[in-house]
């Protein structure tokens, strides 16, 4: 790992065929020792060819020479005829060069001894011939020493078939050998090579994994991470630029939220005019009012009354992207929150003739009481738009281990499946709309989003 660090390819083309190429090492030296191995094999078969036919040859030629000069010394011996004599001495040196050719072969010990006595035996009949007269009794009695020196011949002959045994256990030992070394070098090499082809593709695919989880993050919002990408040079600089897009994100949603506040605030304050003057209005501050009038002014608060809810969704919305990092966590009843929020929207069930069916378990949990409430409060505000006029809406509050649920559910007529991967969506409505006239904002299920992921947990739709 430290050498990596040291280089670093310019791509990840070049890691990947660096990767191929260190993978192949091992597999490239074993194919290459096998082929050594092979060559020294066929090699010393060749050699062991060569030497038992050099073997069998000399020594069949030998036992021939040796038949001839016998026949060339008796006759000598009979006849006395000088011509004959140069035939027995031709053999003797046709015997010499095949003993010469003998001792060049690698032989036993019992075949050099052999061949030793024959040189000696053969010598010494020569001498005799040599140095005395033909058909006296050294003569006679060199002629006698032939039976010997055939015996001898023979016996090598005999010997040098053991050669061709010898060369094939050599040979044999060698493929066995061989063959050992070659399988202890495959279960050594073939886990050397798994180990580094896992190494690559850890080097490959870490990057791009950290690409993908920086993409992710991104299309999550989340922009506050640093994005750094380690591997090739490449995707370095694809890091970069992903960090650089990630900045300007944060800039463009950082002016978002500026503008949503500003607009919020500054709408809130004609906004609250409006109602207070409504509010004068309907108490007759001004004058008494006709039924019409009073039917204009209660349709101005209503609809101010809406628009302020809208506002302070926006308010809400942006306030959760800058404070579900500041939680003010606290031991919180979760169970006596969901009654309080059931409380706060007593009107609303009451008007509907909804029946609110609980089953809350005491649970005691760590939180934010203010976004803890936000989150019950948007979730019910949801059902109770959808659900329509005297029909159930269940509430289940419950500890599973480490863990605390709460289910909301409502007999609403649902919401559709192209819809439903866009739910939590800031201003996204469905196409499914609620019961009555009034309108919602698309910001209440995005805030309890980023309201539960502030405190750890998930939100999801079910089907019921």
């Amino acid at each position: 790992m430290q050498i990596l660090k040291v280089y670093r390819p310019r791509s990840i083309l070049k890691l990947t065929l660096l990767g191929f190429s260190v993978v192949a090492l091992p597999l490239i030296f074993a194919l290459v020792n096998t082929i050594l191995y092979v060559d020294k094999l066929l090699t010393q078969s060749q050699e062991a060819v060569l030497q038992a036919i050099k073997a069998t040859q000399s020594s069949h030629q030998l036992v021939a020479q040796v038949t001839d000069m016998e026949r060339n010394a008796r006759q000598f011996q009979v006849l006395g005829d000088t011509s004959l004599f140069q035939l027995y001495e031709e053999n003797h040196r046709g015997v010499q060069n095949i003993i010469d050719n003998l001792a060049q072969l690698s032989l036993e010990e019992t075949h050099k001894r052999l061949i030793e006595d024959f040189i000696v035996k053969e010598q010494s009949i020569f001498d005799d011939f040599r140095m005395f007269p033909y058909n006296s009794e050294n003569t006679k009695q060199a002629i006698e020493e032939f039976a010997k020196l055939a015996t001898l011949a023979q016996e090598i002959r005999t010997e040098s078939k053991s050669i061709i045994e010898h060369e094939r256990q050599m040979m044999e030992n060698t493929a066995n050998t061989a063959e050992h070394i070659l399988i202890w070098q495959a279960l050594a090499l073939v886990p050397v090579a798994l180990l580094l082809a896992a190494i690559f593709t850890v080097l490959i695919t870490r990057p791009i994994k950290q690409i993908d989880n920086a993409i992710r993050m991104l299309g999550n919002g989340q922009f506050n991470r640093h994005i750094h990408i380690n591997g090739p040079e490449d995707l370095v600089q694809l890091g970069q630029r992903l960090d650089w897009l990630r900045l300007r994100l944060l800039e463009l949603e950082e002016s978002k939220n500026k503008f949503l506040r500003h607009v919020s605030h500054e709408l809130k304050t004609p906004l609250t005019t409006m109602r207070e003057g409504s509010d004068l209005l309907l108490d007759e501050v001004a004058g008494n009012l006709c039924s019409e009038q009073r039917e204009i002014v209660e349709i101005i608060k209503k609809n101010s009354f809406q628009l302020q809810k809208s506002i302070e969704n926006l308010l809400n919305f942006s306030a959760a992207h800058f404070q579900t990092l500041n939680l003010s966590v606290t031991p919180q009843r979760l169970d006596e929150l969901v009654r309080s929020v059931i409380d706060d929207h007593g009107m609303v069930i009451k008007a509907k003739s909804l029946k609110i069916s609980t089953y809350l378990q005491e649970v005691v949990i760590e939180g934010d009481t203010e976004k803890l409430k936000g989150i019950v409060d948007n979730l019910l505000s949801n059902a109770l738009k959808y659900a329509p006029p005297a029909t159930i809406i269940g509430i289940s509050l419950r500890a599973d281990n480490s863990q605390t649920i709460l289910d909301i559910a409502d007999a609403g007529p649902g919401i559709l499946s192209e819809d439903q991967p866009r739910i939590f969506e800031a201003f996204y409505q469905g196409q499914t709309r609620p019961q009555g006239s009034i309108k919602g904002s698309g910001l209440g299920l995005s805030i309890v989003k980023e309201y539960v992921n502030a405190h750890h947990g998930t939100v999801k739709l079910l089907e019921t």
